[in-house]
């Protein structure tokens, strides 16, 4: 079942400043490596109001605070599983004070839309992700099922490199799988974050 949330343009007021314009992150990827794998203390360098053209699955492993992605204001916390689209601005914001840091709270994927296409091509199973990609465009939040499922495979995939990460990585994936039948709470058009509740 979905559920939609009010949302508020995080560029009129973010977190009591003026506005902002989103900071372009360069993601690097290995050449040898379909996705990049990591996991971030908080704050850090990239903890900002950014995009990227790659998608990004973002996982809170510890931690509350205030998630804003695209026009989407609310609240996380631990296990807040959240599949970002291309481009789509966001930032994950923990209310610490001054000094203090969070080891470790995110652990973050990123992937080229690209890659998971041309992939299709020759592995035609692959195809099931459309739905994913295109609903994710602007934003799916994970809770449930789905999001504890696709936790446990991600820390899993953390743990090992080469061939046995793309193979962990296709669990992973299989997880992601979404009826074509599914009711999305957004139209394509829509500038919000859907919540999936599976």
């Amino acid at each position: 079942m979905s559920a939609s949330t009010s949302l508020t343009k995080p560029s009129v007021a973010r977190n009591g400043t003026s506005r902002l314009a989103p900071k372009f992150e360069h993601v690097l990827t290995a050449e040898d490596d379909t996705f990049l794998w990591r996991i971030d203390d908080y704050p850090w360098a990239n903890s900002l109001w950014n995009f990227h053209p790659e998608f990004e699955i973002h996982l809170i492993r510890k931690s509350s605070g205030t998630a804003y992605v695209g026009d989407y204001i609310g609240n996380f916390g631990p296990g807040d599983l959240t599949v970002v689209g291309s481009n789509l601005p966001h930032d994950w914001v923990s209310h610490i004070g001054k000094g203090d840091r969070i080891p470790e709270r995110d652990l973050v994927v990123q992937f080229h839309p690209d890659k998971i296409r041309e992939a299709s091509r020759f592995l035609p199973e692959m195809k099931r992700l459309d739905t994913l990609l295109t609903a994710a465009q602007r934003g799916l939040r994970f809770s449930g099922t789905t999001a504890r499922r696709a936790t446990l495979l991600l820390e899993r995939i953390g743990a090992v490199g080469g061939l046995e990460r793309l193979i962990r990585s296709f669990a992973f994936w299989n997880c992601w799988q979404i009826p074509a039948n599914t009711n999305f709470c957004h139209r394509p058009t829509s500038r919000r974050m859907s919540t999936r509740r599976r």
